[in-house]
């Protein structure tokens, strides 16, 4: 495995102590932990602008990779993950209620890596044909003019169409498919899985101040 510089360590401890401590005082419900290539962010009615490393994300922001764009989010509430690939379009939601916070991905087209590491409360990945409900822990969402794919890695995901509210459940080792009027689940193939990787296990430990308290927060994700 490759080793993280310690340069390019420090550099990201930094903008993700910047970003997740302030997440912490303005409620903001995502960070970017990655972006590389072209990675747009509209927030409200402005217009596109780049999406940084270290950048937080809020309720309604959209994302938006170009050709060559990556980029790696993380929910500060439980830490999930969702990796965008080239070409992949979302809006994050998400409500806070009590101690849980329901996040629901809106996602109009691309393809889509999502881990959750402690799910609190409900995580939904919608796309126009189909909403995927976690029941599992990691998952590749595909979207494009033919339906939805989810290609389930560990866990289990439900996968329900949207005109007909049909679910079935898609486990580890297959692969779901929705048109919008019907959900089909099948062996994950080669094919299926080809262009797909997680990329390299990276860990960060972010310090953070929650008043006079401090403690570390510790990130893992994949690049």
């Amino acid at each position: 495995m490759k080793t993280i510089t310690t340069r390019a360590l420090l550099a990201v401890l930094l903008v993700c102590a910047l970003a997740l401590g302030a997440a912490a005082q303005d409620k903001s419900v995502a960070v970017t932990v990655k972006a590389t290539g072209e990675v747009l962010v509209k927030i409200g009615g402005a217009k596109e602008s780049p999406l940084k490393t270290g950048a937080r994300l809020n309720d309604g922001d959209q994302v938006r990779t170009g050709a060559d764009g990556r980029a790696v989010l993380v929910f500060t509430d439980d830490k999930s993950q969702l990796k965008l690939t080239p070409n992949t379009s979302l809006t994050l939601h998400a409500r806070r209620a009590g101690g849980r916070t329901d996040k629901e991905v809106e996602m109009s087209q691309g393809t889509l890596w999502s881990k959750v590491t402690r799910q609190q409360g409900e995580f939904r990945i919608a796309t126009p044909t189909s909403v995927a409900s976690v029941k599992g822990t990691a998952w590749w969402t595909k979207a494009d003019e033919t339906g939805t794919d989810i290609i389930t890695e560990e866990g289990i995901v439900g996968l329900s169409s949207r005109e007909t509210n049909q679910e079935v459940d898609v486990v580890s080792g297959q692969t779901g498919h929705s048109n919008g009027q019907e959900s089909t689940v099948r062996p994950t193939s080669d094919a299926d899985q080809e262009g797909l990787e997680r990329g390299e296990l990276k860990r960060v430990v972010v310090p953070m101040q929650d008043g006079d308290t401090r403690r570390e927060l510790i990130i893992e994700y994949y690049e």
